[in-house]
């Protein structure tokens, strides 16, 4: 049953992303972002170094050597949580002498309470940010961690020399913490679900093995990969909107400036569609670049949960239905997404409205044009129309007026 739920899900991202156009799944925009992956993201300009003390502890894992090599995966794991140039003397020092130091003296004892070595590592060379915070008023403050895929990697390496060694519960707990830094990177979940079953508990271990079945399946079919992680619990909402949703934005950005970098105005289209999403509606908003009238799409550039309830009649015929929490919400999310273009140098002359919001042109034009103080400044000249087909509907023509037929053409003439 559940199998057949996560299908149809999927099934709908899917569906959704042909909505606006018999192209959309054929643009390049569009399939390159349905890839992005943050851990990936990060790690192309992260430091290295950490990369050392993994191949050292391969070598000795490969000769069956597990407790060698789990101390040089757990350097490696440190190295890669606080990145830094290893080539500096002192940090040389520090991890020259961890090597040297017997196993259960003083110094070793330090250095494997891994919060204290962390924060050291952190103080003597800081580099990029770990983490994000976010005030969010009220004394309240959001904070979460970037995903870290060297981290990922060394400690699920810690993991399975702990398991070559007979250390299960010592491998459970590396390889929760690879699971945490990059909850992506499916090894290490299977790591833990290995340690599991080795200390006996396979209840918890099927639970890990339907997470990862479950995982691949929503993976495959949504178009961000934060939206499979919340889906099975390897990720907070909080921490997608922290730090997953942030650079997927900004990559996509970046790159649509670069592909507009004879535009002297970077012209671009907003569009926003109501998903069904654990069992509430998400707004999905894309964004269209390029030659009028088709032009090239990312999908899913940035989402929001607009309501947790009412995701049974969100795809629901003629042209599937927003609750009244989304409706009012959904405003203020498609301007946010305008502003945040704005800041990256682009220009949102439009916003086409798909599926769940076609029939609310005018209430979210008026929303954008008045403004959200606070939130975003009004948009005075972007015009709002609607789609011409959505999922919903079965791909079948939306009805157009005589007004709808002006929009659409005054939205394409703008992009021009």
């Amino acid at each position: 049953m559940f199998d057949r739920v996560l299908a149809g899900m999927a099934q709908d991202f899917n569906n959704l992303l042909g909505g606006f156009g018999p192209r959309a799944q054929e643009l390049n925009g569009g399939r390159q972002f349905f890839q992005f992956h943050v851990a990936e993201d990060r790690a192309r300009t992260a430091d290295k170094s950490w990369e050392t003390q993994k191949e050292l502890g391969n070598a000795l894992y490969q000769k069956r050597a597990f407790r060698e090599a789990a101390e040089l995966y757990r350097s490696a794991a440190l190295l890669a949580e606080s990145p830094f140039d290893f080539d500096n003397g002192v940090m040389r020092a520090l991890f020259d002498a961890l090597q040297t130091w017997p196993e259960g003296s003083a110094p070793d004892r330090v250095v494997h309470t891994v919060e204290l070595t962390t924060e050291i590592l952190s103080f003597l060379a800081p580099d990029k940010p770990l983490e994000r915070s976010l005030d969010v008023g009220n004394g309240k403050t959001m904070k979460a961690k970037y995903p870290n895929k060297g981290a990922g990697i060394a400690w699920s390496n810690h993991a399975a020399a702990c398991l070559g060694a007979g250390d299960a519960q010592g491998a459970l707990e590396s390889a929760r913490k690879a699971a945490e830094a990059d909850p992506s990177f499916v090894r290490a979940h299977r790591r833990e679900m290995k340690a599991l079953r080795q200390l006996g508990r396979r209840d918890e271990a099927k639970e890990i093995e339907d997470e990862i079945r479950d995982y691949e399946k929503l993976a495959a079919g949504y178009p961000s990969e934060s939206l499979a992680l919340i889906q099975v619990g390897w990720i907070t909402l909080e921490r997608a909107r922290l730090v997953y949703c942030p650079p997927r934005f900004a990559a996509a950005a970046e790159r649509v400036v670069e592909a507009m970098a004879d535009d002297d105005v970077k012209k671009v289209e907003a569009r926003a569609s109501l998903v069904p999403y654990c069992g509430g509606q998400l707004l999905m908003m894309s964004l269209v670049f390029g030659s009028a009238p088709i032009g090239r799409e990312i999908t899913c550039m940035e989402w929001s949960v607009v309501d947790t309830e009412g995701g049974d009649v969100v795809d629901q015929p003629p042209q599937g239905h927003a609750s009244p929490k989304a409706l009012e919400r959904a405003p203020a999310r498609i301007g946010c997404f305008v502003r945040d273009l704005a800041l990256h140098g682009l220009t949102a002359v439009s916003v086409m409205l798909g599926q769940g919001l076609t029939q609310h042109v005018e209430h979210v034009e008026a929303k954008l044009r008045g403004g959200f103080p606070g939130v975003h400044e009004p948009y005075a000249d972007i015009i709002v129309f609607h789609a011409s087909t959505t999922n919903a509907g079965g791909h079948m023509p939306v009805p157009m007026t005589r007004d709808s037929w002006a929009r659409s053409r005054a939205a394409r003439d703008a992009r021009r």
